[in-house]
């Protein structure tokens, strides 16, 4: 299991998902928020194009996906977005 917290480790997640032994993917998305200058605007367009695409890149390695939801509904729009 990994966490991919800021743009570096975006960038370099095709080559990571290619290492057998990782099968799930966090995002930090705080983190991630923050590494773009926008820390918590989870909501931001730069934000939102970031996380799906890494959910859509984990998923179609055949990995899991994990996004934080602090309450049911955050967690029924994140398996809507891909995560499990």
């Amino acid at each position: 299991m990994i966490q991919i917290e800021d743009v570096a480790g975006t960038e370099a997640l095709p080559e990571t998902l290619c290492v057998p032994e990782i099968d799930v993917v966090l995002i930090g998305e705080l983190d991630l928020s923050a590494s773009f200058g926008l820390p918590g605007q989870f909501g931001h367009p730069k934000v939102i194009k970031a996380v799906d695409g890494i959910l859509r890149q984990v998923n179609d390695a055949g990995k899991v996906a994990g996004l934080p939801a602090a309450t049911p509904d955050e967690a029924r729009e994140a398996i809507r977005r891909g995560a499990r």
